[in-house]
């Protein structure tokens, strides 16, 4: 396992994972930036912050412990040509697993789980994905399903990147669609028809 990624020794930490963590420059709100392949959980008042295109982020919740996280994922799975994924939180069976083994570690329980999931969007309009959006939204649904997990919100699939913002504490979630770099575009410059 990633050292980076261990808990404390401590019972219930206060916070874990990966993540760039800043201050917001105006109100010194502490934000936890999550890249893909990482993900971040904490008990305590931060907001989790990320940018999806086809990749899915599933953010997690206990309202009664007070502790959540949030991952993000690129892939549904490791390839089938033997490759294991194991450790690599790009994968979303490991980033899943991981985010869900770590809410529990800290006192977390299943049956009390609240989940929202983004993203997956169709990029293929921007020459970027394979379908890939669609099999990530499939595995996290279905993930979810299998393992008994309450998905309270989604906004998944469509032609958009989305910026997602999170406060684990209190189970509050932000989405904004950002709209295609080729509708920006066309928007700037005139009809990309003409």
């Amino acid at each position: 396992m990633n050292a980076a990624f261990e808990l404390p020794a401590e019972n219930s930490p206060r916070e874990f994972g990966q993540a760039h963590l800043y201050r917001h420059p105006s109100t010194q709100e502490k934000i936890a930036k999550v890249f893909p392949g990482q993900l971040f959980g904490t008990a305590e008042p931060i907001q989790i912050v990320t940018l999806l295109g086809s990749c899915v982020a599933a953010c997690i919740r206990d309202p009664v412990a007070g502790i959540g996280g949030m991952n993000h994922f690129m892939l549904p799975a490791g390839c089938a040509s033997g490759f294991n994924p194991r450790g690599d939180h790009r994968y979303g069976q490991v980033a899943m697993d991981t985010l869900i083994h770590y809410l529990e570690q800290c006192g977390a329980e299943r049956d009390r789980m609240e989940v929202k999931l983004f993203g997956g969007g169709n990029m293929q309009d921007q020459g970027i994905g394979d379908g890939v959006g669609e099999r990530n939204i499939a595995f996290a649904e279905g993930y979810c399903q299998a393992a008994g997990l309450h998905v309270l919100a989604s906004d998944l699939g469509l032609q958009c990147p989305r910026k997602v913002v999170y406060q684990p504490v209190s189970g509050i979630a932000r989405v904004k669609r950002v709209a295609p770099m080729y509708r920006e575009m066309a928007t700037k410059h005139g009809s990309l028809d003409d």
